[in-house]
């Protein structure tokens, strides 16, 4: 994959994030670490869908591979949270 937005990369990295934000939760036993994973996941999405055209872009397979492990990462991280994430609104 080759991010050609900064805000691709900043998403990449967030979410790249997660295995250290569940040993986080481990170690120190807060489980509001995982929160601010999830919140900053999202902070990081909303920046990237903003700046950055998915659908119809010369990018779209790459950035739509960005956006399910997003959903992945969210999903995993709202798991182990307890909370059953809504599908649609």
């Amino acid at each position: 994959m080759v991010f050609t937005d900064e805000k691709e990369r900043a998403l990449a990295v967030a979410i790249l994030k997660l295995p250290d934000a569940l040993r986080a939760v481990v170690q120190d036993l807060l489980p509001s670490r995982l929160c601010d994973y999830a919140y900053n996941l999202c902070v990081a999405y909303n920046e990237f869908y903003s700046a950055c055209k998915v659908i119809g872009s010369p990018e779209e397979k790459s950035r739509l591979i960005l956006c399910r492990a997003t959903v992945f990462s969210l999903r995993r991280a709202l798991f182990v949270l307890g909370i059953t994430p809504l599908h649609k609104l």
